[in-house]
C-alpha cells in the first residue's frame, strides 16, 4: 500500500467521516482530498410514474437502476439541492443524493503475535473443537474486492463488481482482501495464519471505484447482488452517518431473503452508530482492544449489537500478511462466527443467528449497554449453545418466533 493510501485510511479511522447534520457539508480529509460531490440522485417513483412526469428531472440523464428495490439513478446538476426541492413531490416516494461512503480501516505494521491474543480473547480455539465451518454458507464480503492467488485464502467463488469496468478480484486498497482473510484464512494448512472460519466459502463483492470511493447506490447493489446469488452471510465494513432509504431498502431486501448482515459501527469514537450497522435488521459490530471495554475509536450508541477485537493479523493484496485495525476488522470476525453457526444449523434465520451470538457473548460493563452491546463475542460458548440448542422461545431479536421451527 502506498504512503498516500496509508495516510488516507489512517485519517479515516481517527477523524469524523461525515457531518452530523441532515445535509452534510463537503469537507477535506486530513490527506487533503476533497470529499466527492454526488453527481446523481436516487429516486423511487410512485406507481406508473417516471422522470418525464417530474419537470425538474426531465433534463436528467438515466444512469441505471436497482430494479430489486425500484430505484432509478438519474444524473443531474446539484443533486443535494434537487433532492431537497423534490422531497415532497407527489409523484415521488423518495429522492436522495447518491452520497459517497467510506471504508472504516487502518492498516498497521505486521504483528504476528496479535493473532493468537485476538483468537484467545474471543475463545476461538474452544469453538473450533465444535466446528471449523465445513458445509457452511456463502459469506459475501461486500467491500473493495479480494485478490486472487493468495496462498492462505480458499478458492474464491465467482463475485461481482458494482463498477462494471472493474473486477471483483481487483483490490486497489487492500481492504477487502484483509476482510476476507479475517473471515476465512484457511486453517490447519501449515501456511500463514487462520481465519475465524477455516472452511469459508468467500464471495468477493466489490463496491468501490478505482480511487477507493463508494457510493450509496453501489453499496446497495452489492448487498442485493450477494443476496440474489446465494449468500447466507454479508459483511459490511463501511458506512455513512445518514439514514438513506436506498441503503435501508437494500438491507431489508437481503434480510427478507434470510441473509444475516453484519456491519461496522465506525471509527470516529462518537456516540452515533453509522448506517448500515444502525438498521434493526443488521447486527452492529464495535471494537475492543483489551477484551474488557470499548476501544476509544469505536462508535457506539442505541442499536449496538456486540463487540469483537479491534485488530486482526490478516491477508494483504500483495500476498503477505499485516495487522489491520478498526471496526472494519471486528466485523468480519463476527460474520465468520455467523457462518460457523450456520454450518451447524443451516436453516437458522438471521434473527436466530443474531440471538445465538448475543446469548453467547461475554457481557462487558454489567450487562447490555450502548458502549459494548451484549458484550465481547465468545466463539466457544456460542457454538456450544448452538450444539446444545433445544426448542425454546428466542429472546428479543427473534421477535417471539419459536426456534427451531416446528415445520
Amino acid at each position: 500500500m502506498t504512503m498516500k493510501k496509508f495516510l488516507k485510511f489512517f485519517l479515516i479511522c481517527f477523524f469524523p467521516l461525515f457531518a452530523a447534520s441532515a445535509e452534510p457539508e463537503i469537507h477535506r480529509h486530513g490527506s487533503g482530498r476533497v470529499k466527492r460531490e454526488p453527481t446523481e440522485v436516487l429516486v423511487r417513483f410512485k406507481k406508473n410514474v417516471n422522470r418525464h412526469n417530474v419537470p425538474e428531472l426531465v433534463d436528467g440523464e438515466d444512469a441505471g437502476e436497482i430494479s430489486q428495490i425500484g430505484v432509478k439513478r438519474i444524473r443531474v446538476k446539484n443533486p443535494r439541492a434537487l433532492a431537497r426541492m423534490l422531497k415532497n413531490n407527489p409523484n415521488i416516494e423518495y429522492i436522495e443524493p447518491d452520497e459517497e461512503m467510506e471504508f472504516f480501516a487502518v492498516p498497521n505494521d505486521p504483528n504476528w503475535n496479535s493473532q493468537s491474543s485476538v483468537l484467545n480473547a474471543i475463545n476461538a480455539p474452544a469453538g473450533w473443537d465444535i466446528s471449523t465451518g465445513a458445509n457452511g454458507p456463502i459469506i459475501a464480503g461486500v467491500d473493495s474486492g479480494v485478490v486472487l492467488g493468495h496462498n492462505d485464502l480458499p478458492q474464491l467463488l465467482p463475485g461481482f463488481s458494482a463498477v462494471p469496468e472493474l473486477s471483483p478480484n481487483s483490490d486497489t486498497v487492500g481492504h477487502g482482501t484483509g476482510v476476507a482473510g479475517t473471515i476465512g484464512m484457511t486453517g490447519n494448512n501449515r501456511v500463514g495464519g487462520v481465519g475465524i472460519n477455516w472452511n469459508a466459502k468467500i464471495m468477493p463483492v466489490k463496491i468501490d471505484d478505482a480511487s477507493g470511493s463508494i457510493t450509496v447506490s453501489n453499496g446497495a447493489k452489492g448487498i442485493i447482488w450477494a443476496a440474489d446469488n446465494g449468500a447466507g452471510v454479508i459483511s459490511c465494513s463501511w458506512g455513512h452517518l445518514l439514514d438513506l432509504a436506498t441503503l435501508r431498502n437494500a438491507v431489508n431486501y437481503a434480510y427478507d431473503k434470510n441473509v444475516a448482515i453484519f456491519a461496522a459501527t465506525g471509527n470516529d469514537g462518537s456516540n452515533t452508530i453509522a448506517y448500515p450497522a444502525r438498521y434493526p435488521n443488521v447486527m452492529a459490530v464495535g471494537g475492543s482492544s483489551n477484551g474488557t471495554t470499548r476501544v476509544a475509536s469505536s462508535q457506539y450508541g442505541p442499536g449496538m449489537g456486540v463487540v469483537s477485537m479491534n485488530s486482526y493479523h490478516t491477508t494483504t493484496r500483495t500476498g503477505g500478511y499485516s495487522t489491520m485495525t478498526g471496526t472494519s476488522f471486528s466485523t468480519p470476525q463476527v460474520a465468520g462466527l455467523a457462518a460457523l453457526i450456520l454450518s451447524m444449523k443451516p436453516n437458522a434465520k438471521p434473527a436466530q443467528v443474531y440471538d445465538f451470538i448475543q446469548r453467547g457473548a461475554k457481557p462487558l460493563g454489567g450487562g447490555y449497554n450502548e458502549q459494548t452491546g451484549y458484550g465481547l463475542i465468545d466463539i466457544g460458548k456460542t457454538l456450544k449453545l448452538v450444539r446444545d440448542d433445544a426448542p425454546k422461545m428466542c429472546r428479543c431479536a427473534c421477535k417471539g418466533e419459536e426456534w427451531p421451527p416446528k415445520d
